[in-house]
């Protein structure tokens, strides 16, 4: 293993028709559970900018990769196995003891973040949109 993680990809970062299918196509469900995670995801970002700076300076890798593990948990029904899989890499710097590269991996991670958001957003807009 190397102390690199993949660049983010300019390819979709969720997958919302198989949350549509996980759910057997129940649109509400879906729209409550994306609405609660875009409520909660501001929160999920500054956890994650607290323990990014708190490992950066501390050198302690734990802070980052508990966090690192609870925000992957909580996107795995929305996003693509690449977000998840990236997570996993990041957790095993961190336990590898490479907190400087977990740290750099952790912040560009959290850019692949914000495109989960955004798109969980527009669909949560095209459901509603199918609704009317």
């Amino acid at each position: 293993m190397t102390d690199s993680v993949a660049p983010p990809s300019s390819s979709p970062a969720c997958d919302p028709e198989g949350l549509l299918r996980m759910l057997n196509g129940d649109r509400d469900s879906v729209r409550d559970l994306v609405q609660t995670f875009l409520d909660n995801f501001p929160q999920l970002l500054g956890e994650l900018d607290q323990a990014l700076a708190e490992s950066a300076e501390s050198g302690m890798p734990e802070p980052l990769r508990r966090t690192v593990h609870r925000i992957k948990g909580v996107c795995a029904i929305f996003a693509t196995g690449r977000i998840v899989a990236r997570a996993r890499e990041i957790e095993a710097l961190l336990l590898a003891g490479a907190v400087p590269a977990g740290v750099d991996e952790s912040a560009l991670w959290r850019e692949e973040l914000q495109q989960v958001a955004a798109e969980m957003t527009a669909f949560n807009r095209s459901l509603a949109a199918g609704d009317d």
